[in-house]
């Protein structure tokens, strides 16, 4: 019965954790792009897929009849199956995306920090040309980083602090 309860509480701890990663991603600064994504989007639909089907061990009692092991069963397939094709309709339905077209300028102090241009586009579906911006990012790694300003004027920065680069980005 321990082995139960523990993969029970396993099972609420990963959704809990998924569901604080998506927030901090949807309505923080950080955001993954490329493989990184891919990776993240595949971990989270399936780990959520298992973890909603795990509760089902910390839900099934040994005093409940048939029928109620039954019902249980099947409640949670629906739910399972509401949650995946919710997921699904998010992950086909959010086509548009930034990406980051080329680097302005770098902070001479920290090679991380950087001021680029970005797109913003719908890709096929979508037939307006891409929305630039100019946004200071501070990169992690080539596929990780934070967006410290979406919207800045180039003219009004610091140009001890900063040295011009005109750098494409590889994607």
């Amino acid at each position: 019965m321990k082995i139960l309860k523990a993969i029970y509480y396993l099972s609420i701890a990963i959704l809990i954790f998924w569901f604080l990663v998506t927030a901090l991603l949807a309505f923080g600064p950080i955001e993954i792009t490329g493989h990184l994504e891919y990776s993240y989007q595949t971990w989270r639909f399936f780990s959520i897929a298992f973890a909603i089907l795990f509760t089902l061990a910390g839900t099934l009692g040994q005093n409940d009849s048939f029928g109620i092991w039954v019902v249980k069963i099947i409640l949670t397939l629906i739910i399972d199956a509401f949650v995946m094709l919710v997921m699904l309709m998010a992950v086909l339905g959010n086509m548009c995306s930034n990406s980051d077209g080329q680097v302005l300028f770098q902070s001479k102090s920290d090679l991380s920090d950087k001021i680029v241009v970005r797109y913003f586009g719908c890709g096929a579906t979508d037939s307006t040309p891409a929305t630039l911006s100019i946004a200071h990012i501070k990169y992690f790694t080539p596929h990780v980083f934070i967006v410290k300003e979406k919207h800045m004027d180039t003219t009004t920065i610091d140009h001890s602090k900063w040295v011009r680069v005109q750098q494409e980005i590889a994607e």
